[in-house]
């Protein structure tokens, strides 16, 4: 029982940090992916619709309506990461589908920031765009279209369509 408490005590001890910021991360405004990147590729639309899978009208455009929610005040001890980095960031993760360990590599932020900037930009693009571009379907009719149009489209079942003969039933033990 004293080697449990004990080990339990050991584990709780909080690691001493070594830096405010790490010295990766304080050199974002020079080296990040950011700073060094987007106006390379805003030089080039096909090279930037690539990066993004979005034309640079449509994320200028998608930038105007975030900006102010996406927008956070500067502090005494750090500058806060600007709307446009912010959606870039979100814009990435959602064109290539990589890892917020990729995310914070390549644009020297933090990994629990990446995941912080994921459901913040996620969260403001619901708010303001939902009610415009992504309405809920209101009948059973709007439901089946949706669903046979996504089939049509990836060529895969929604879960609805699946037939159930080949699905077990689940049982509680």
């Amino acid at each position: 029982m004293d080697a449990v408490v004990l080990y339990w005590y050991y584990r709780r001890r909080r690691k001493i940090r070594r830096y405010w910021q790490h010295p990766l991360m304080a050199q974002r405004s020079r080296e990040g992916a950011y700073s060094l990147l987007m106006s390379q590729l805003r030089g080039d639309e096909s090279k930037f619709f690539n990066y993004f899978r979005m034309s640079m009208s449509t994320v200028d455009e998608l930038l105007k309506l975030l900006e102010k929610d996406l927008k956070k005040q500067d502090t005494r001890w750090r500058k806060s990461i600007c709307p446009e980095e912010k959606l870039a960031i979100f814009l990435r993760y959602a064109a290539s589908g990589c890892s917020f360990k990729d995310l914070h590599y390549t644009y020297r932020v933090g990994v629990s920031t990446v995941s912080n900037i994921i459901k913040e930009v996620s969260r403001c693009i619901w708010n303001n765009l939902s009610e415009k571009f992504m309405r809920l379907p209101t009948s059973v009719a709007n439901w089946e279209q949706i669903a046979s149009g996504f089939n049509k489209k990836a060529n895969f079942p929604t879960v609805s369509e699946l037939p159930t003969e080949n699905i077990s039933d689940l049982k509680n033990h």
